[in-house]
């Protein structure tokens, strides 16, 4: 998924999560850290991802999702 992303994992982060802070995170974890953090702590992560032909997007405004569309 974030491959067809194409843009850091930090770009996914929820910082006002409260495990944004338990995690004492700062917004400069590599990839693979926050990827670990964000199957441990879901809600650290901005959701929907909408993924399509290869392509994802955060799903947020949703006129992201009909670039890819």
């Amino acid at each position: 998924m974030m491959a067809a992303y194409g843009r850091p994992a930090n770009t996914l982060l929820r910082r006002r999560d409260p495990a944004y802070r338990e995690n004492a995170l700062t917004g400069e974890e590599e990839d693979a850290v926050l990827l670990s953090l964000f199957s441990q702590h879901p809600g650290l992560m901005q959701r929907p991802i909408f993924i399509h032909d290869g392509r994802a997007v955060l799903g947020r405004p949703v006129e992201r999702i009909l670039d890819i569309l």
